[in-house]
């Protein structure tokens, strides 16, 4: 779900599509769209308030080793063609739901990221 806050100025007609991305982010894809919009002026590349996404994920696609992450088509090539920003997302695993705020009409894609390493030093004594 999507839900958009009104926007001043011209009406604005939304489509989504739904995509598999060339080079997506590390992990197990869940999701992946395309969000453009469009008024009487001709193409929206951004809301002037945040639209929020809702998006559930099936039983088993995230386990207690990888997380819900969303990522958004980056707006800075960055010298690649293929990058990708972190979206800030709130998840409920028990209703296996990821929330997300953004305000950019762009690629999104939905992973299952594997959860973050920490290395802790360790110091063995004879």
């Amino acid at each position: 779900m999507i839900q958009i806050l009104p926007q001043v100025g011209d009406p604005l007609t939304m489509t989504l599509v739904l995509t598999t991305p060339a080079a997506p982010p590390n992990g197990t894809q869940l999701r992946a769209f395309v969000l453009s919009a469009e008024s009487s002026g001709g193409q929206v590349a951004e809301l002037l308030a945040p639209m929020t996404f809702t998006m559930t994920y099936g039983v088993g696609q995230v386990t207690g080793v990888n997380t819900p992450q969303l990522y958004a088509r980056s707006a800075k090539l960055r010298g690649m063609a293929d990058a990708w920003d972190a979206v800030p997302v709130s998840v409920n695993l028990g209703a296996r739901t990821v929330t997300a705020q953004a305000t950019r009409m762009t690629e999104y894609v939905l992973v299952a990221a594997p959860a973050a390493q920490v290395y802790v030093p360790i110091t063995v004594r004879p």
